[in-house]
């Protein structure tokens, strides 16, 4: 496969003894062959590092990183983007505890060069035991990603992009900014889809390419206790809304995605929150540029409490 297109595979680690080596192995394991694989081994103090050096002795397309101090996370996954070669074409990351499946980078890639408008490859994936479907509607394949983030703010809401570990990008985007993740950014990987697809294409290949661990105490769980996801669609329409909707349509998506946040915050409201939740939520909105307001939640509450008294009067009926 000499003549094929150089992907850079890129993962970043911080003390992932116990999954590193099955993530390593599902690159080593693909059919497609022309890769490199940089490690960032963001100053680990298990044995990742070491594991890590054993696979890069043995194999001279990985390239083992390490940093002298831990940094965050997203500075960690530029650390690898700032490293790929300059004759890669393509670039994907495969988190520390994930892994891929040994046709994925060669279904990807094959449905990349097809047409070189397409700038984002996505795929199906198991999250944990579970098929996460999200992508395009069957048997579509490529889309025009302005079209695609219009659907996703005016209409469904769905989010289209899958995860890092379920992604390819063409290289020439990720060299387009000196860090591709915004550093301090949790969804700083849905930021880049939305920042370049006015100008790409989507692609998606109707297959299960990777696999997405789920862990209790990881940070995904400190971010659904805070339940962060319930502003992810408000901050993307704040930030992204204008280069896809006119003044109008702003507006108008701004006004009921608020109204399905408060009533979301009133079902928590009896879920009996403690203080640093509604911190988080006052303090978040407050930098979205909207005021919590007390009183709607008062009343989400108080409309959530009837109808749920209501729907147990009517079971205890029958």
């Amino acid at each position: 496969m000499t003549n094929t297109p150089l992907v850079s595979i890129i993962t970043p680690a911080y003390n992932e003894e116990h999954y590193i080596s099955e993530c390593i192995e599902s690159v080593i394991s693909q059919t497609y062959l022309n890769w490199e694989y940089i490690i960032v081994d963001n100053c680990s103090t298990d044995q990742t590092f070491a594991i890590c050096q054993k696979y890069a002795n043995n194999d001279k397309r990985i390239r083992l990183l390490r940093n002298t101090e831990t940094v965050p996370v997203n500075q960690n996954h530029n650390i690898g983007f700032q490293n790929i070669s300059k004759d890669s074409k393509y670039c994907k990351i495969v988190d520390a505890d994930d892994w891929i499946y040994p046709n994925c980078l060669s279904k990807m890639i094959t449905l990349c060069e097809t047409e070189t408008k397409i700038g984002f490859v996505g795929a199906y994936r198991f999250v944990g035991e579970n098929l996460n479907p999200t992508g395009l509607p069957f048997p579509v394949t490529q889309t025009n990603g302005r079209d695609m983030c219009r659907k996703y703010f005016l209409l469904d809401h769905q989010y289209p992009f899958g995860t890092p570990s379920s992604t390819l990008y063409r290289s020439e985007i990720v060299r387009m900014r000196s860090e591709f993740y915004e550093e301090g950014e949790p969804s700083a990987d849905a930021d880049v889809c939305f920042d370049f697809l006015d100008r790409y294409d989507f692609g998606f290949v109707h297959e299960i390419l990777s696999f997405s661990r789920v862990r209790s105490g990881s940070e995904m769980d400190r971010r659904k206790e805070l339940d962060e996801f319930s502003l992810e669609f408000l901050r993307a329409l704040k930030k992204y809304g204008s280069k896809y909707l006119n003044g109008e349509e702003c507006r108008i998506v701004t006004r009921d995605q608020l109204g399905e946040y408060y009533r979301i915050m009133g079902m928590h409201f009896w879920d009996r929150r403690d203080k640093d939740f509604w911190r988080y939520h006052r303090s978040r909105l407050t930098t979205l540029g909207y005021r919590f307001s007390n009183t709607r939640l008062a009343v989400s509450a108080m409309r959530y409490g009837i109808d749920a008294g209501l729907r147990r009067l009517m079971a205890f009926s029958f």
